[in-house]
């Protein structure tokens, strides 16, 4: 058996850039004490 080098991932759209994970977390934590917040948790 021999692996198969992966296809090249396609390249993003036009104004669109790539986002860390970092990010993405950070983005979804603040989402999530707004949301909190306007419950009035916390």
């Amino acid at each position: 058996m021999t692996a198969l080098p992966r296809p090249e991932r396609a390249p993003l759209p036009e104004g669109e850039a790539e986002e860390s994970v970092g990010a993405i977390f950070r983005e979804a934590r603040e989402q999530k004490a707004a949301d909190e917040a306007r419950r009035g948790w916390s």
